[in-house]
């Protein structure tokens, strides 16, 4: 994808037209190894078509896609690129999914009709924000990581205006959910329930928050590990805090379920964060074994 634009230096001004127009640079094959370490970005460029996604013997690599509209305004939906990724998904192949406008309110939706990934990472550029798909349920098999650059970059489980009619969705992974950057909000589902279970553990880095906001009931967050809160309390360009608050009102809560038969806490390793919750729902099974500290 090498005859594409080079990235452009971050401001809070639209980039120029050309910048990443769709399928400029469109690939096809008939099957397709992505090694660990590698890298395929393949930008906005979504009409590729890598027919069998194979998994590599030696691990695999990183599959990144961005997505624009004709005014570089959002909103816009990311479409993913045709092929068969179920083999490179259950086997911890990764894909990231990025923004390329650093303007604060932007929002861009990943696509409803993908179901299942292996890693994924959400890379908003600055203020801008991406949304998870508005489809039922949604497998990511390993990790979810939030990668904003401030605590202002929202990753968020349901949106407004383009997203549509809310549907109640799950989103499970089978890993750990790591807010390295960026801010993760339930927002605007009204009493729509939405669902995020994780097996493994959810830590809030420095500089990252985990939000309830406005209009927006009916939410669960259940951990199968531990709820790690790293968080600096430091206040981003547009206001967003670093910290944990799963009730800022009334209108705007989330319930905790710690699940499984493994000891857990909720703890931090640095610094001396806020952690604000709702309703706590202990699920560990009917021996004294577990426990959650």
């Amino acid at each position: 994808m090498s005859n594409e634009v080079p990235p452009f230096p971050v401001n809070d001004n639209n980039p120029a037209a050309s910048y990443y127009q769709l399928n400029k640079a469109v690939v096809n094959a008939a099957s397709l190894q992505i090694e660990s370490g590698a890298v395929l970005d393949i930008q906005n460029n979504p009409g590729c078509n890598f027919g069998i996604v194979k998994s590599s013997a030696g691990g695999n690599g990183k599959l990144r896609l961005t997505t624009r509209n004709t005014s570089f305004d959002s909103p816009s939906t990311y479409v993913f690129p045709q092929g068969d990724f179920s083999d490179f998904n259950v086997n911890g192949g990764t894909t990231e999914f990025y923004t390329i406008n650093p303007q604060a309110g932007t929002y861009y939706i990943l696509p409803s009709n993908v179901n299942s990934y292996g890693s994924v990472i959400l890379t908003p550029l600055r203020g801008s924000n991406i949304i998870l798909p508005n489809n039922n349920f949604t497998t990511i098999y390993n990790d979810l990581v939030c990668n904003g650059s401030d605590a202002d970059a929202w990753l968020a489980m349901t949106w407004l205006g383009s997203y549509g009619s809310v549907l109640p969705k799950t989103v499970h992974v089978h890993g750990n959910f790591n807010i390295i950057g960026g801010s993760f909000v339930f927002i605007y589902n009204n009493a729509i329930a939405q669902n995020m279970i994780v097996d493994g553990d959810v830590v809030v880095y420095p500089d990252a928050g985990l939000y309830t906001w406005i209009n927006s009931t009916a939410n669960t967050l259940s951990i199968g590990g531990s709820l790690i809160n790293n968080s600096t309390n430091i206040v981003a360009p547009h206001g967003t805090a670093s910290q944990i608050d799963l009730r800022r009102s009334a209108s705007a809560v989330c319930d905790l379920v710690f699940f499984g038969p493994d000891n857990a806490s909720i703890t931090n390793t640095v610094n001396t964060p806020t952690t604000r919750l709702n309703r706590l729902t202990i699920n560990k099974g009917t021996s004294q074994t577990s426990t959650l500290t």
